[in-house]
């Protein structure tokens, strides 16, 4: 477009090129600022893209890796080989709108200070299957996009029961060890109430204490801990 202006031969659309014109020139008269055809910071058009479109904020996903992940969740791609795959951050302004892993066209380097902004600060909880305990960390996050994270050491009751409860809904109430005895009384509770219907036993099957943590198993979680 620069270039275009200074006459220079580009491998462009003339047509595009004079439509863009005529809306930067009225943003200018708007805004009473002279044409600009320096060379353009790459970062700062990076910053004008988040700007614009913040759900596109790209984070790379491993060094020098051409897959990112958008803050909005989705994963996408850079062309094998692109030059932009050095670069941690991107702001993408052109991208495919199909299903599953999408292909980055058109993005511009993004600083990471320059996101801060935009971040929010959130208390993360989460089960770690693998070690069977309750992890939880500070983050700054835009959307899924998480730029820093630092592990808290003290986790606040109600999301402490909220996660447990929600565990064991995944992973089914074997997850609680259940002895024999209460499995027993399981039995005697739910054929109570299938041979005497007219009185008022509760539904204590599998669906409905899964379905219903929050009620039963809640108070029971007050004083267990991450690692109990």
């Amino acid at each position: 477009m620069r270039k275009w202006r200074t006459g220079e031969r580009v491998n462009a659309d003339r047509n595009v090129l004079e439509r863009i014109e005529r809306v930067a020139a009225n943003w200018r008269r708007i805004f009473k600022l002279p044409v600009d055809n320096a060379i353009p910071i790459d970062t700062e058009i990076g910053k004008l893209v988040s700007e614009a479109y913040p759900e596109r904020i790209a984070q790379q996903q491993e060094k020098q890796s051409i897959r990112y992940k958008l803050a909005n969740g989705r994963m996408v791609r850079l062309p094998d080989h692109d030059p932009l795959m050095r670069e941690p951050w991107l702001s993408v302004a052109h991208l495919d709108a199909g299903w599953g892993e999408g292909k980055i066209f058109l993005a511009a380097p993004l600083k990471e200070a320059d996101l801060m902004h935009r971040a929010k600060e959130i208390e993360a909880v989460v089960w770690d299957s693998q070690r069977g305990m309750i992890t939880t960390s500070l983050q700054k996050r835009i959307g899924n996009t998480i730029l820093s994270s630092k592990p808290l050491l003290e986790i606040k009751s109600e999301a402490r029961i909220k996660i447990l409860c929600e565990v064991v809904r995944e992973e089914g109430l074997k997850i609680l060890n259940w002895s024999e005895a209460e499995y027993e009384w399981q039995a005697r509770v739910l054929n109570a109430r299938l041979w005497r219907p007219d009185e008022d036993w509760p539904d204590v099957s599998d669906q409905q204490l899964l379905a219903s943590t929050e009620t039963w198993l809640a108070p029971y979680l007050e004083k267990v801990s991450e690692t109990n």
